[in-house]
């Protein structure tokens, strides 16, 4: 893989690991899910991110 080539995430919240699943299920597998069980768990991975590892932030 090329150095400048990013895996797409996808940042999901949610608390319920049943749902979790669900989207890990519909998800294709060439992008990476990330979980947040609360929105200021969120809010803290993007701050701790580069700008551009998730779309829209």
């Amino acid at each position: 893989m090329n150095i400048l080539q990013r895996i797409p995430r996808l940042l999901l919240i949610e608390d319920s690991h049943a749902r979790i699943e669900q989207f890990r299920q519909w998800v294709p597998e060439n992008m990476v899910l990330v979980t947040a069980a609360s929105a200021g768990r969120a809010i803290g991975i993007l701050q701790r991110s580069d700008p551009f590892d998730y779309a829209g932030s």
